[in-house]
């Protein structure tokens, strides 16, 4: 089926509302982790990050990296590999998987930070929950997070080695005057594009121009 220029269109994501937090006040963050929410690959970053995390970042922040994402690249070798850094520092990283709209914005929102270590990637799903979420983002300079993650706008933006995460995680411990901008810039930008309300008008204009 072939489909002049003029009629092809592109649904929006949209954000279900169990992901937005009122930010308007401090939020109280129950857990003490990390968070990594993307598939167990090379590609996404994965097993850069969960060495980094186990070897040097844990000893300086003093709490785990939790990484979800467990068995949707199952017995590959990369997720082999985290399975296997995670049996040598079970203090410091954690596997679970997450497949409930519930659970994935429980995780993100109780989170100190969202990590988004891709080498390569589309703008994904997880990094515009978490900043739904109200959660503290640290990314890659990769095209796929640029849409969203603006260096010390609406993240904190690192190179693909992850040089600065370590000074970067401390700064959101420590910088709450940076962390909460950073929170309401990020909440605020996913709103006006990806909530239910700001999608509805791009959906009616979607199906007016399939219908016609």
């Amino acid at each position: 089926l072939l489909l002049p220029a003029t009629r092809i269109s592109v649904a929006p994501l949209i954000v279900p509302n169990d992901f937005f937090v009122d930010i308007s006040r401090p939020l109280a963050k129950e857990g003490k982790y990390a968070i990594f929410l993307n598939r167990f690959t090379a590609a996404k970053g994965a097993v850069t990050l969960a060495e980094l995390w186990c070897r040097a970042v844990y000893d300086r922040v003093h709490f785990p990296l939790l990484m979800v994402g467990l068995g949707l690249e199952n017995g590959r070798p990369d997720e082999m590999k985290i399975v296997e850094i995670a049996k040598r520092y079970p203090d410091r990283l954690h596997l679970t998987t997450a497949n409930e709209i519930s659970t994935r914005a429980r995780l993100l929102s109780q989170a100190q930070v969202a990590i988004f270590a891709a080498t390569h990637d589309h703008l994904p799903q997880s990094l515009i929950e978490a900043m739904a979420a109200g959660t503290p983002t640290i990314c890659t300079s990769i095209d796929g997070h640029a849409p969203l993650a603006l260096n010390r706008v609406t993240s904190l933006v690192t190179d693909t080695y992850l040089t600065d995460l370590t000074d970067m995680v401390l700064e959101l411990g420590e910088n709450t005057t940076l962390c909460e901008a950073l929170v309401h810039n990020a909440q605020h930008a996913v709103r006006c594009s990806y909530s239910e309300r700001a999608a509805g008008p791009v959906l009616d204009r979607l199906i007016d121009t399939l219908t016609t």
